[in-house]
């Protein structure tokens, strides 16, 4: 079953939505809102000047991880809808029933604490902080891309879907990670779609 690098893309993108949404809260102030309109509408009419300007003022970094979470935040709402869409095609059906080996949908949590809420936690309003918040968001992006950690997508976790180790039927091992959304009967048998690696959607079938 082929590698599906761009739903994995997708979710790791998409486990970040809980990191943009509180950035916006932290940083988000009425003066910021006029200074990014007002760089909008002096661009708009030619005026490139602003730019330098906008480059030397003081909210700068601030103002910037502002518009840059805005803007992934909808994004990942975006994608979010393509997830969904995603789940009603490409699917292998199988002809054997799994066994759940252990439920780890509350690694999401961990993750959350460990990965994300230090990032909101630092100073970003300030050159150094800036730079140490866009580091290590690049490294755990790279770290999610090389590994399995975006399963554990906090995001998911919110909207009520579920992770879980299983192997089929009558084999051995726990090697397979799957991730499903509402009621799911290991009675039945399933259908898959292939992430990346040992990661799959899993459903029952209809």
């Amino acid at each position: 079953m082929k590698e599906n690098k761009y739903l994995k893309w997708l979710l790791i993108m998409q486990s970040f939505l809980p990191l943009f949404f509180l950035v916006v809260v932290r940083c988000y102030s009425k003066i910021r809102i006029e200074l990014i309109v007002c760089f909008i509408f002096e661009l708009f009419h030619g005026n490139v000047e602003v730019i330098g300007a906008a480059l030397n003022h003081s909210e700068i970094f601030a103002t910037s991880i502002l518009c840059f979470c805005v803007v992934m935040f909808l994004f990942g709402l975006l994608i979010y809808l393509f997830f969904r869409q995603s789940q009603s095609f490409g699917f292998q059906e199988e002809s054997k029933k799994i066994v759940i080996d252990a439920d780890v949908t509350e690694n999401s949590v961990t993750f959350f604490v460990t990965y994300i809420t230090p990032l909101v936690l630092d100073d970003i309003d300030e050159a150094r902080g800036f730079v140490s918040f866009i580091t290590i968001a690049i490294l755990l992006i790279l770290l999610m891309r090389n590994t399995n950690l975006y399963y554990q997508n906090p995001f998911l976790t919110i909207l009520g879907y579920r992770s879980f180790y299983f192997h089929f039927d009558e084999e051995d091992g726990m090697g397979n990670i799957a991730i499903t959304r509402g009621d799911f009967d290991v009675s039945k048998l399933i259908k898959r779609k292939r992430i990346s690696d040992n990661v799959y959607l899993v459903y029952n079938k209809n």
